[in-house]
C-alpha cells in the first residue's frame, strides 16, 4: 500500500504550480490501481473493481500508464487479470504496435528492467501478438516487427548500457527463440500447429526464403555468444562493432593492451592463449604490436 500513502502524502502539500497539480491528480486514480492490484488479498472482488472503471480505455489508460511509472509486475498483473478488456481495446483502436513502441523505449530508458520487458513480451505479449488472427500476411508482418523490436533494443543496449553487454543483448536477442519453445508447449490442436509451422516458417534461419533481418538477429546473437565466451575467456572488454569488425590479430592486440595497462591481467595467461587458439605466430604478432 506504499503507493496509496505516497499520493495521499503528496495530495496534502501546497501545489501551486498548475501543470504539477494537473499532473498529480491525473496520476492519483492511477497510482491507487496500483496498491489495489499489488494486493494479495485472496478475497479481492473482480466485480467491485469493475464497478471503479467506466470504460475499456480507463483499463487500458491503467496498464499503459503502469509502464511509465515503472509498476512492471503491477502491469503483468492487470494485464493478467484484464487481458481480455485490454486486448481488445488495444485491437480496436490500433494501439498494438503503439505498446509494444512504448515497451521498446521503456527498456531503453530504463534498462534495469531489461529483464522484466522482455519475460513481459516472451510470456504474455509477444504470445497474444502472434495469435490475433490467421491472416498469413498479417502474420509475417508481426513477425517482422517482433523482430525489429528485439534487434532495437539489442542495438540501444550497447548505447545506454553498454558496461553490461554482450550478457543483456544475448538475453534480448534469444528471446524469440524462448517464446516459439513457449508456444510449442502450449497446445497440440491441428489449429495451433499450423500457426507453429507457418510462424517458424517466418521467423526460422534455415528456411530458403528466411527474412534477411532475421538472418542478420540471428547472426548477432551468434556474435553475442562468441563474444560472451571471449570476455569471460580473456577479461577483455570490447564493444560488438569492434568485435565483429576486427581481425584476430587486431582483436589480439586489444588483449595485449589490456595486459599493458592493467597489471593483474598477465599475457602468457591471457594473450598468449588466445594466439594458440586463433592460430596466430607467437613471435609475429609480438612483433607486430611493438610496431
Amino acid at each position: 500500500m506504499y503507493l496509496n500513502f505516497s499520493t495521499l502524502s503528496a495530495s496534502k502539500r501546497n501545489i501551486t504550480d498548475h501543470d504539477t497539480a494537473a499532473q498529480l491528480a491525473s496520476r492519483r486514480y492511477d497510482l491507487l490501481t496500483f496498491s489495489v492490484i499489488s494486493d494479495c488479498d485472496n478475497a479481492f472482488s473482480s466485480y467491485a473493481w469493475r464497478a471503479m472503471i467506466h470504460h475499456d480505455e480507463s483499463v487500458f489508460h491503467i496498464f499503459e500508464s503502469s509502464w511509465a511509472e515503472a509498476e512492471v509486475v503491477a502491469a503483468r498483473v492487470f494485464l493478467n487479470r484484464y487481458s481480455e478488456t485490454i486486448q481488445d481495446h488495444m485491437l480496436m483502436n490500433g494501439k498494438v504496435e503503439y505498446t509494444l513502441y512504448n515497451l521498446q523505449a521503456f527498456v531503453l530508458d530504463n534498462p534495469k528492467y531489461l529483464v522484466d520487458v522482455i519475460e513481459f513480451v516472451q510470456h504474455d505479449f509477444g504470445p497474444f501478438y502472434l495469435t490475433i488472427n490467421d491472416d498469413l500476411i498479417e502474420l509475417q508482418s508481426r513477425c517482422n516487427t517482433l523482430v525489429d523490436f528485439v534487434t532495437n533494443i539489442a542495438v540501444g543496449l550497447g548505447r545506454v548500457n553498454p558496461e553490461k553487454i554482450p550478457k543483456n543483448s544475448l538475453f534480448d536477442c534469444e528471446m524469440l527463440g524462448r517464446m516459439l519453445d513457449i508456444l510449442r508447449l502450449e497446445k497440440t490442436s491441428l489449429s495451433h500447429q499450423k500457426f507453429l509451422y507457418n510462424t517458424f516458417g517466418y521467423l526460422g534461419t534455415s528456411t530458403s526464403n528466411g527474412q534477411k533481418a532475421v538472418v542478420l538477429l540471428a547472426t548477432r546473437a551468434e556474435n553475442l555468444r562468441k563474444m560472451l565466451r571471449f570476455k569471460e575467456r580473456y577479461q577483455c572488454k570490447i564493444a560488438y562493432n569492434q568485435f565483429v569488425g576486427h581481425t584476430v590479430e587486431s582483436i589480439c592486440f586489444l588483449i595485449l593492451d589490456r595486459c599493458e595497462t592493467i597489471q593483474t591481467v598477465h599475457k602468457h595467461k591471457v594473450a598468449l592463449p588466445y594466439m594458440k587458439e586463433q592460430g596466430l605466430n607467437k613471435d609475429a604478432t609480438l612483433l607486430e604490436y611493438i610496431k
